[in-house]
């Protein structure tokens, strides 16, 4: 069974979490499954418990059998059909899947297992413990480190994350919850997985189940990565700013100052905001050929400063509260499509042979403009807070999630807004939140003390042992708090991310995705953190 995928996968058991599984294979297969009543049904039966190793199958408990080669399909399509498998219960139902896979594999193929060919694929089924998860999902490993996978949501929606040139993806915000750090872990071990397996590109099938991901299939494959695909932009979770709020006019004039003629054009749905993979590879291509050019890098910087200078211009213009959140959400919407472009600009630098004085120049640049975007934002969140019980409730919800200009017309009473209701639910859960609030418990654990708002290493720094760090995203910079804290809520991040880990390790609380957890607590708020619901004391 060398070219069987029982035969990667267990070389891939002593590194990878692989179930417990054993192959039965061999001719009679074909010939009981061509029997009926129940005597072949029995037949099989006791073939099978008499194969399987000691104590694999027990009475009632839950298991899968597979065909041992992926079926033929398009990849970048769907992965349904790719690999053929039935659940049952042991032992009624052992016989009617097993026969089942066995029947839906060979003759959709209409395989004439004769001569070398049979010899090549001998008839065999392999038997799996059932892990409870994310089931039908499936990936693609390529050799240069690129990474692509497929999976059905709980509702039926089909999504996806993809890793392309050092740079992650994914099909929407909620992709990111199910399976994202998991995903992008395992993607950073493709290199790994293909030199175990003993090919260059690898496809596997695996599952999700309780903040762990299993590999439950693999085997060498020759697909192809999708070549169109709209994927969410990725820092609309890291600012706070409506998909609307995204100013066609500003994309296309500070691409046109940093001298870039390549365009990302934005897509508002439902879900978020989106953009054409094609759309950002070909301007990662023309960063790519114009990074060594001095005058390039600089039209760039100036092209960041002006949109933050613009951006502060309308800070000191914001003389109301709900000016400011819109001068702020305004900072927010420019800040993310900068940072998207300067992370790439810096990939493409540090990949260069002889630019490091560029690319530390360059990094030292993104982070001294991330301080000027801070202290903006900061100054914002001050003017806000300052008069934020003398708001108009009705108001403020909805300039919560309405675009810059149409909120402007709202504030002078020239156009009346109209929002969908979950926009209004989200200002009113920002606002008036209904306790306890429900999160993902990332670390066990429970903890009650004083709010720490954690937004840069100097909040981190004053956090102290009676708080709970409360940060929008805890990255390195930021984990000092973790260490200080009682316990630890955030907005981003899951079971992988710095702060989880950490909490973990210290056998400390965290909570996950507490959306725009800094603006739901204030510095001073007592709270009880337990089973992954904050109560607020």
């Amino acid at each position: 069974m060398r070219n069987s995928k029982s035969f990667f996968l267990s070389r891939l058991k002593d590194k990878f979490p692989v179930p417990d599984f054993f192959v039965l294979e061999g001719d009679f297969l074909k010939d009981i499954f061509a029997g009926c009543g129940k005597k072949p049904a029995l037949k099989f039966l006791e073939i099978l418990t008499a194969s399987a190793p000691d104590n694999f199958l027990k009475t009632g408990e839950t298991f899968i059998v597979r065909s041992l080669h992926p079926m033929e399909g398009d990849f970048s399509k769907s992965f349904s059909g790719i690999f053929s498998s039935e659940i049952f219960k042991f032992p009624s139902g052992a016989f009617l899947s097993s026969r089942k896979v066995f029947e839906s594999y060979f003759s959709k193929l209409a395989m004439e297992y004769s001569g070398r060919k049979r010899a090549e694929k001998p008839y065999a089924l392999m038997f799996q413990k059932y892990i409870r998860g994310i089931n039908g999902a499936a990936a693609f490993f390529c050799g240069s480190g690129d990474f692509f996978s497929h999976w059905p949501s709980k509702g039926g929606e089909e999504r996806f994350f993809l890793r392309k040139n050092g740079n992650s993806y994914f099909s929407d915000f909620e992709a990111s919850f199910e399976a994202g750090d998991l995903l992008s872990l395992l993607s950073l071990r493709a290199k790994e997985l293909s030199e175990t397996i003993g090919y260059r590109n690898v496809l596997i099938e695996f599952v999700v189940s309780k903040g762990e991901l299993f590999i439950v299939q693999a085997c060498p494959y020759s697909g192809v990565f999708p070549e169109s695909l709209q994927v969410r932009f990725e820092n609309e979770a890291n600012y706070d700013f409506s998909p609307l709020d995204m100013d066609a006019a500003f994309v296309k004039n500070f691409f046109r100052e940093a001298g870039l003629e390549s365009r990302l054009n934005f897509q508002v749905k439902k879900n978020g905001l989106f953009l054409e993979l094609d759309e950002i590879l070909n301007m990662e291509k023309e960063l790519a050929a114009k990074a060594n050019s001095g005058s390039f890098l600089l039209s760039f910087k100036d092209a960041c400063l002006n949109s933050i200078k613009s951006a502060l211009s309308s800070v000191c213009r914001a003389d109301e509260p709900e000016k400011c959140l819109l001068a702020l959400k305004n900072l927010n919407s420019r800040m993310a499509l900068m940072n998207f472009v300067l992370t790439r600009i810096a990939a493409v630098l540090g990949r260069k042979k002889n630019s490091k004085e560029r690319y530390l120049d360059f990094w030292e640049f993104r982070f001294s403009l991330k301080k000027h975007y801070n202290s903006a934002a900061l100054a914002l969140g001050k003017k806000i807070l300052s008069v934020r019980t003398g708001l108009d409730y009705d108001k403020l919800s909805k300039i919560c999630k309405i675009p810059y200009k149409d909120a402007l017309l709202y504030i002078s009473g020239r156009k009346s807004a109209v929002l969908r209701e979950n926009r209004i639910k989200r200002a009113d859960f920002i606002l008036r939140p209904a306790y306890p609030i429900k999160g993902i418990e990332l670390s066990p654990g429970k903890a009650q003390g004083i709010v720490r708002i954690i937004r840069n290493p100097a909040d981190a720094e004053k956090c102290r042992e009676d708080e709970i760090a409360v940060s929008p995203y805890m990255d390195r910079n930021l984990v000092s708090a973790a260490v200080r804290s009682r316990g630890v809520i955030t907005s981003a991040g899951g079971f992988f991310s710095h702060a989880a880990i950490l909490a973990r390790e210290m056998k400390k609380p965290c909570i996950g995705a507490i959306a725009a957890c800094d603006r739901i607590f204030s510095n001073g708020d007592r709270v009880r953190i337990e089973n992954g619901l904050i109560f607020k004391l």
